[in-house]
């Protein structure tokens, strides 16, 4: 179908209503949601105007069956995508994964399923934040270096987004309000498929009739973030208010996502306790580790925020101080006390096969990084 050069508030109404009809049984949590989710919709047909990067789509709700799958393939039958399953826990397989996506297929959008948990992940947080994309390919030698134009999107039961992750998130919050929503069969549209490759091209030229009256009015924008995304979100918060689609593009969602998870919370617990605590000045971990076992010098509940950070606290006996060259057997990992070399071992930090041979309870260190790298 033509798209108008200078659209009524008509034909305007009309690209609104077009697409929200996809959409018009969903239970959003609140409007903000129904809105986040559109501009994510519109977001592969715009590519061209609004370059990447992008966040990461994450649809979500209490329960499984609710419709998350669905909303995601609205969008990838929409623009074409690719589903990659469940989000690789390895950093190292999700590196791999990407690279693999980027370089072999031309999907503009990317879909993971069903997380579930705490997501933390600094391969995600250097993906949602640069507009390439360089590592090595599998099976290769050399190094790649691909645009990274694709909107990522996942979905999930109750996830929870943690560390720096929360802000390259846009979370959208759906709710059944029972505990059985995959036995729910009144959907006005019953082959979702086959409706969206028949009306598939009224649906992108109701997204293009929309962005078309956004760029006549003068690309108005809408910003209230400052990052790589502001002109993006800006744009698409502008975009919707005018073809007056209910509620506010990254709203309420904005607040939702930059919800941590929560062993954060119980960190920042812990350290609001620790300021309340030694708020006058400096202390040492003596007097830290004396405080946290007495209760009676501890007023701000320093302790019971500690444990619940998942902080344990014990006392070690000395097992000596005396200069030696020799090898040492520690009695705890890492030592908390014992005989050592005089000389210090360089500073900085080393990998599982540089530790020098000189350092007194090398095999200790060793076994210590090998046990932080598991974990």
């Amino acid at each position: 179908p033509p798209v108008p050069d200078n659209p009524t508030a008509e034909e305007l109404s009309a690209a609104r209503d077009e697409l929200l009809s996809l959409v018009d049984q969903v239970p959003w949590v609140s409007e903000d949601n129904q809105a986040t989710w559109l501009g994510l919709a519109m977001t592969p047909a715009l590519r061209a105007i609004l370059p990447p990067p992008y966040p990461l789509g994450l649809f979500t709700a209490p329960n499984p069956g609710s419709g998350k799958t669905r909303l995601a393939a609205i969008i990838r039958m929409l623009h074409g995508g690719v589903v990659r399953g469940d989000l690789p826990a390895d950093k190292e397989e999700l590196r791999k994964q990407i690279t693999a996506t980027l370089v072999d297929t031309t999907a503009p959008v990317v879909t993971w399923d069903n997380l579930t948990g705490v997501v933390r992940s600094q391969v995600l947080e250097r993906l949602l934040t640069e507009d390439t994309w360089s590592d090595r390919y599998l099976g290769h030698s050399r190094d790649v270096t691909t645009p990274n134009d694709r909107l990522w999107i996942a979905t999930g039961n109750n996830a929870t987004i943690g560390g720096d992750l929360g802000r390259r998130v846009l979370v959208v919050e759906i709710d059944h309000k029972r505990p059985d929503p995959h036995l729910r069969t009144d959907f006005r549209i019953t082959d979702l498929a086959q409706h969206l490759d028949k009306h598939r091209g009224e649906l992108l030229a109701a997204m293009f009739t929309i962005a078309r009256a956004w760029h006549v009015a003068g690309q108005p924008q809408d910003r209230d973030r400052g990052d790589s995304y502001a002109t993006w979100a800006g744009s698409l918060r502008a975009m919707l208010a005018m073809a007056g689609v209910p509620g506010r593009f990254g709203g309420e969602t904005s607040t939702i996502a930059s919800k941590v998870d929560p062993e954060t919370e119980e960190w920042a617990a812990f350290a609001a306790s620790l300021f309340e605590w030694r708020k006058s000045g400096p202390f040492t971990a003596k007097a830290l580790v004396q405080a946290l076992s007495d209760d009676k010098v501890d007023p701000n509940k320093l302790t019971a925020d500690a444990k619940a950070a998942g902080c344990t606290f014990s006392s070690f006996r000395s097992e000596g101080r005396t200069h030696t060259a020799g090898k040492v057997t520690y009695k705890t990992n890492p030592p908390t006390s014992g005989n050592h070399n005089p000389t210090p071992a360089q500073d900085g930090v080393y990998a599982d096969d540089e530790v020098p041979d000189g350092v007194v309870g090398r095999a200790a260190l060793v076994d210590l990084i090998a046990a932080t790298h598991e974990a």
